[in-house]
């Protein structure tokens, strides 16, 4: 699937791109801690999917006051980039995630048959990202790509009632915020990406407009309470 070109697109606000922009390059929050970031501290692009990212630009948007933009690239994993990219949704992308893990716990002094993590360690709150950046400092790995399950599930949504497994307490059933995301590490030249932008009228046509209300209720959810309510007012405004 990934071999394909296909189009990525990344969430953020106006002021964040013009800062883009004058540095010439993506860079990933530099206030945020490795262990913070989902995959690893790194710049995140949705795959083919612009309602996710729409979002996150609302996010980005409301937080320093100005308006959200989507930033859309069209990339194709060949060539060399096939060996430098993770890919977290094959059994080859796990192996990989498993020798990350095996250099972090050496970092740490562990046994690599060894579980246990000290609680105030940063190690015990993102593992993950955590083994995936040290592995990456150390290989030509330039990207990650992954699965995401956010916000609330169309049967909650539905019925009030959420999904249950006994077998998988963590599940939540579908929902409208899954997607697949690529993170770019340590950061990304714009030049050449052949960069396009698009505003919430260029993405939400009226026949879209109950998906996204969908989506954007779904993700808000997972804010912190206010905060969740004025990242969707701003949404559905």
């Amino acid at each position: 699937m990934f071999k394909s070109k296909l189009k990525y697109y990344h969430g953020t606000s106006t002021k964040k791109w013009s800062t883009i922009e004058i540095e010439g390059k993506f860079k990933p929050a530099q206030e945020k801690k490795v262990s913070d970031y989902w995959i690893t501290k790194g710049i995140y692009f949705v795959c083919e999917n612009p309602y996710i990212a729409l979002w996150y630009a609302h996010v980005a948007a409301l937080k320093d006051a100005s308006k959200p933009i989507v930033l859309c690239i069209e990339y194709e994993i060949g060539g060399e980039d096939t060996s430098k990219i993770i890919n977290l949704l094959t059994s080859d992308g796990h192996k990989l995630l498993t020798t990350a893990h095996h250099l972090h716990k050496e970092k740490l002094g562990l046994k690599n048959d060894s579980s246990s993590f000290d609680d105030n360690d940063d190690s015990s709150i993102n593992l993950d990202s955590l083994a995936l950046q040290l592995f990456m400092s150390k290989t030509s790995t330039k990207g990650v790509i992954a699965s995401f399950q956010e916000g609330k599930s169309f049967q909650k949504m539905i019925t009030g009632k959420g999904y249950e497994n006994k077998h998988v307490p963590t599940q939540k059933g579908f929902c409208p915020g899954d997607h697949v995301e690529i993170c770019f590490y340590p950061d990304l030249d714009i030049k050449g990406l052949g960069i396009k932008t698009f505003t919430k009228g260029d993405i939400v046509t009226t026949s879209e407009q109950a998906f996204w209300d969908m989506v954007c209720t779904s993700l808000s959810s997972s804010l912190p309470d206010k905060f969740g309510e004025n990242v969707l007012k701003f949404c559905l405004n």
